[in-house]
């Protein structure tokens, strides 16, 4: 199978001067620019739109559900979490929202600082899973 990426698109909403992400399904990449490439943060599919698939994301991320990296350092090559995600427990839910401005502006950050390479493959759930095991 031969896979044709297309990108750089910008971040739904978070676009400035990049492309809006295609209204296709398929693989999607999450990526920074580094270097003179640029190294993938993420991978995730959909048999709906990725730029559904994306929004979806960005209130996630605003609800302080995902990890929020600073994006200059990830630019560098050097993960440095902001935010730690993924669980809750009544002690993180106050500390959340102590932090949420600052959170929130990093999140809005690392999202404008995203490049999104998509991969058109069609809906068929097999093959979207298989592709992004493989990356």
């Amino acid at each position: 199978m031969e896979i044709l990426w297309t990108g750089p698109y910008g971040w739904p909403k978070y676009e400035g001067h990049l492309l809006c992400v295609p209204q296709h399904s398929g693989v999607y990449l999450q990526t920074v620019e580094y270097r003179k490439g640029y190294l993938i943060y993420a991978a995730g599919l959909t048999a709906r739109s990725i730029r559904i698939r994306l929004v979806e994301h960005t209130r996630k991320y605003m609800s302080g559900d995902y990890n929020v990296l600073d994006i200059g350092a990830l630019q560098r090559g050097v993960r440095k979490e902001i935010w730690h995600g993924w669980g809750w427990s009544q002690e993180k839910r106050v500390k959340f929202r102590k932090r949420k401005p600052v959170i929130l502006d990093e999140v809005r950050r690392q999202l404008k600082g995203f490049r999104i390479f998509v991969a058109e493959v069609g809906p068929e759930k097999r093959i979207l899973e298989r592709l992004e095991a493989s990356l």
